[in-house]
């Protein structure tokens, strides 16, 4: 019985390396730049501690909101092992995300389900295409590997025992020291305790809980003040209608509800940098369908255990998991910086597939496993097609332009893709549609179509380019410097003294 559960993990692992066979080639795109391009932490052991007591963007000279060192310690050790080539980082995602489903397998077992059935969950769960953006994109390390500290605590929190209790505790920190997310971790092991106790209903079964609330509730303290980076330790920092109205939040969320199912029961279009809009209806088509999702879900497991089912332990269980899994993204309780992402789906999906194979275990036995068999191959074909998406940054953004065009942020990425590439005169175009068509663009479209127009000897219009770029952020630095160059190179140094004075000001 053991050999048949070290070769289907191996089964598990080769046929999710295969999957992903083909990102090995494919470039930096997007945060890559920030996180490994030009993160000098990245750069020599010497600087763990840097990692370990700053931001997640520090190590590239910038502050954000995001303390993920164990991420970076992976890739400083990725960087100084292999290379800092692309191929390193790529292997590292894929093969946490193969380990991810060999622990899933085992998971999966240890809450109820057979060894066929939890290899079922573990092989569909690996495959399925929404994930490719974590595992794809080298930058979604931080999902993988939080999970991967996340199951392998459950794990070993299923054990039994003072020690295994200890070491769960520090498997859930590893887990939130790689991504924030892993916070929900308390309510993970809620639903995995419910389901495999038999004194389920006795409230010493949950002291492990409490346990990881109070670790929990320290790493928020410590989020919200030594670790709060930016001085305001929040996900979503505008005022507006979505993170004013609480309300307006949860239909929001509920109107997410249905456009995730749809992703995990047919997962067409994916693509990063979603628009997803607020709603403040009620009675709006999409918050009344979350609305009866959620309905449905709580009349399936009172009806269950109304009627005494077996099920009804699982159902609740697997209920527990995606709403704990989902709860920090849903934004309710706290304003998140998006509204709807295909890579929040990691974890919670979970539950997604624990039910799928749960019913064709119970109703399908006969066919199940040439279903499962088929559909993990299709699966599987769309993910390996899928991940060519993040071949290079002018394949990604182009993607998420044909879906949404109107992105000002992503069009200008795409045009900086074509001017490293040597093609101005598409990234002119595409710098001049974001200025006709956003009604506050960047200072950096300003800047940089302003280098195109210099490059041609148009100083002309790259002076009055540059000078809008500063009217727009006073402090672009830039825009400065070229801006200096540019009167010295027309024999004006009163001028260019004169904005080196301005910038020397500007500067703290």
């Amino acid at each position: 019985m053991l050999l048949k559960k070290r070769m289907l993990s191996l089964l598990l692992l080769v046929i999710t390396f295969l999957v992903y066979s083909n990102v090995y080639d494919m470039a930096f795109v997007y945060d890559d730049e920030f996180y490994i391009k030009k993160n000098q932490y990245l750069d020599s052991f010497s600087n763990i501690k840097n990692i370990f007591t700053t931001n997640a963007t520090a190590g590239a000279g910038f502050q954000d909101s995001f303390y993920r060192p164990v991420q970076f310690l992976s890739y400083l050790i990725i960087n100084q092992v292999f290379g800092s080539e692309p191929w390193g980082f790529h292997f590292l995602n894929v093969l946490i995300h193969s380990l991810n489903a060999v622990l899933l397998f085992f998971l999966t077992q240890l809450v109820g389900f057979q060894k066929k059935s939890a290899f079922a969950v573990a092989l569909l769960w690996s495959v399925h295409p929404v994930h490719t953006e974590v595992v794809a994109y080298i930058s979604g390390t931080a999902d993988p590997l939080q999970f991967f500290f996340t199951m392998a605590g459950l794990i070993v929190l299923l054990r039994k025992g003072m020690w295994y209790l200890f070491f769960s505790s520090m498997l859930f920190i590893f887990a939130f020291l790689s991504k924030e997310v892993a916070v929900v971790f308390p309510g993970l092991a809620l639903a995995v305790l419910f389901v495999t106790e038999q004194k389920r209903w006795h409230f010493r079964t949950y002291l492990p809980v409490l346990l990881y609330l109070v670790i929990g509730l320290s790493y928020v303290g410590l989020r919200a003040t030594v670790l709060d980076f930016n001085g305001d330790f929040h996900f979503y920092k505008t005022e507006n209608i979505y993170t004013e109205n609480i309300l307006f939040r949860i239909y929001t969320f509920l109107a997410t509800l249905p456009s995730y199912l749809s992703l995990l029961v047919w997962p067409q279009n994916l693509h990063i940098d979603r628009a997803f809009p607020v709603y403040i209806e009620l009675f709006d088509k999409n918050v009344l369908i979350g609305t009866g999702i959620v309905l449905s879900l709580l009349l399936t497991v009172g009806t269950l255990f109304i009627r005494n089912k077996p099920a009804k332990y699982f159902a609740l269980s697997a209920t527990l998991w995606f709403f704990a899994a989902h709860s920090l993204h849903s934004g309710i309780l706290v304003p998140m910086n998006s509204l709807f992402l295909e890579h929040w789906l990691y974890v919670p999906s979970v539950s997604f597939f624990w039910s799928i194979i749960y019913i064709s275990e119970k109703y399908f036995q006969k066919v199940m496993l040439p279903l499962i068999g088929i559909l993990s191959i299709l699966l599987a074909w769309q993910t390996h097609q899928q991940n060519r998406m993040w071949e290079n940054p002018i394949t990604l953004f182009s993607r998420i332009l044909e879906f949404n065009p109107k992105v000002s942020r992503v069009r200008h990425n795409l045009a900086m893709a074509y001017s490293d590439r040597g093609d101005d005169e598409f990234a002119q175009k595409q710098y001049e549609k974001i200025i006709a068509e956003d009604s506050a663009p960047y200072p950096q479209t300003f800047h940089n179509l302003a280098l195109i127009h210099l490059k041609k000897n148009d100083l002309s219009k790259g002076e009055e380019l540059l000078l809008k770029a500063i009217e727009i952020s006073p402090k672009f630095y830039p825009s400065y410097d070229y801006l200096i160059q540019l009167y010295k190179v027309k024999g004006d140094p009163q001028r260019a003294k004169e904005w080196e004075e301005r910038k020397n000001k500007l500067k703290p």
